[in-house]
């Protein structure tokens, strides 16, 4: 399963696998609706205590290299929205302007003898219930798909 810009993704339990694009230099948005109400234990009244969501990429599982952090504690790209009595869901968007800044590093084809960068890394999104319990709702595999068009975004 792949996600890209302006999505919906249900996941139906945790650490499931799901693998995103996100287009350099566009905006991204992606809704994850998380119906997990036993894959806790604590049932879907559990999953409306949840008061953090973050998100990390790196190069690999295992590297401490990191290219992006998103967390709902300190930023506006990753929200919770527990309003639905079904579900949870945890919101990812970012603006054209910070897509154009995000590059991972990749061995990419040349193109018109040009290099050109290709960007993939490996990510996981976790939620933090009130108690303090961390969970792994998300993980795959991103590609950051380079941007042709050189317009300036302001």
């Amino acid at each position: 399963m792949g996600v890209v810009f302006n999505t919906e993704t249900t996941i139906d339990q945790l650490a499931d696998t799901v693998d995103i694009t996100i287009e350099q230099g566009s905006f991204f948005s992606w809704d994850i609706l998380c119906n997990v109400p036993m894959a806790t234990g604590k049932g879907i009244t559990q999953l409306r205590a949840w008061n953090r969501a973050y998100m990390q990429v790196r190069p690999s599982w295992d590297s401490d290299t990191l290219y992006l952090y998103l967390d709902s504690a300190t930023d506006d790209f990753i929200n919770i929205d527990d309003a639905d009595t079904s579900a949870v869901v945890v919101t990812v968007e970012l603006p054209s302007e910070e897509t154009q800044n995000i590059t991972l590093t990749g061995v990419g084809l040349p193109r018109n003898n040009q290099p050109r960068t290709v960007g993939t890394g490996q990510y996981d999104l976790y939620v933090v219930l009130d108690d303090g319990e961390h969970y792994r709702i998300l993980e795959g595999t991103v590609t950051i798909s380079p941007r042709v068009s050189r317009v300036v975004i302001s």
